[in-house]
């Protein structure tokens, strides 16, 4: 058993289950805070499906959920289950207009097939277009698919794993969590994980960009980003708590063209409210397109993403006594 200091959060080991507390006072970041939210989210996904708990023995629960605070008791196969879910992914091929190269080497990256395709120009002519087949790793998205309008193939799941693709795991090698679920192979990364977490409550570890935005491995004082271990494991559910929008901007040709991404992290000040309201929040999107993008989520001003994600919140809340104020302390946008 660890023990806890008067500063510290508990962490207790009882017959192989871990009981994490987390209050969100502690946590040093928005991001961490939203982590905290996205566990509760996907505990609570997780929990709609029998199969995750491996013949019962697979322990993964959320009690005493407060408003400030919210306890964590999981073992190992239960880490794994929600890791499992946290990083599902799938293969499947997908068409794209221009051949892929590698970003290092300049190489062309081997697709499946070439095919041609009926559409029409600008001009309203009959084209013939060639388009390249790849078979590529696909991340599930969790509930954030279940809750698209138009499901697994809905807008607003596509722009969340283009984020993901394009920024947090933009990198190939930092995809190897998904490649190898969708390969259907057995990945130790809730291993590591578990065994970070029986360390005691002040252990420390590498911070990477993938899991906190803009991190680096040292600054140019050469002062390392750390993290303690049970704070970093917050950091792979934030995404999940987080909303996703797309800058535009009016091109030469007078035309809308999309810039980037810019990302909502909310501050959150009332962790349970939150996790029932930003639900319900995500759900009431609606799935009108503009250009290939959720018209919802395209904004002019990255901040924009941060105003429009407080005013669903404040209607959200208005239906009770709690104010936009009392639910989150502010919205970061990271662009």
């Amino acid at each position: 058993m660890v023990k806890k200091s008067s500063k510290q959060t508990s962490l207790l080991l009882e017959n192989d289950v871990l009981t994490l507390d987390y209050t969100l006072a502690e946590l040093p970041s928005s991001q961490h805070r939203s982590g905290l939210a996205g566990l509760v989210l996907m505990v609570r996904w997780l929990h709609r499906f029998d199969a995750w708990k491996q013949d019962g023995s697979a322990i993964c629960e959320i009690e005493n959920l407060s408003d400030r605070s919210v306890t964590l008791r999981v073992n190992q196969l239960g880490l794994q289950a929600l890791f499992n879910q946290v990083y599902d992914a799938s293969w499947e091929e997908q068409e794209r207009t221009q051949v892929l190269k590698n970003a290092r080497t300049k190489e062309v990256i081997p697709y499946l097939r070439e095919e041609e395709k009926d559409e029409i120009d600008k001009k309203g002519k009959p084209i013939k277009k060639k388009v390249y087949i790849y078979q590529v790793v696909v991340p599930k998205g969790a509930f954030i698919a279940d809750i698209d309008p138009d499901g697994d193939r809905g807008r607003w799941i596509k722009l969340w794993r283009d984020l993901l693709w394009s920024i947090l795991r933009g990198v190939p090698a930092t995809r190897s969590p998904y490649e190898s679920r969708a390969n259907g192979n057995y990945t130790d990364d809730a291993d590591k994980v578990w065994k970070e977490l029986l360390q005691p409550a002040g252990f420390r570890v590498d911070l990477p960009s993938t899991y906190y935005i803009g991190a680096q491995a040292s600054n140019p004082e050469n002062v390392p980003f750390k993290d303690r271990a049970r704070y970093q494991f917050l950091l792979h559910f934030w995404v999940f708590a987080a909303a996703v929008y797309v800058p535009a901007v009016i091109n030469n040709e007078g035309k809308r063209d999309f810039v980037g991404y810019a990302i909502a992290i909310p501050d959150i000040a009332q962790l349970e409210l939150f996790c029932d309201e930003f639900l319900e929040l995500l759900k009431e999107r609606g799935n009108e397109v503009t250009g290939y993008r959720p018209r919802d989520a395209v904004v002019d001003l990255a901040v924009e993403g941060a105003l429009d994600l407080m005013a669903r919140l404040r209607d959200r809340v208005s239906r009770s006594e709690t104010s936009i104020g009392d639910l989150v302390m502010g919205v970061d946008v990271i662009r």
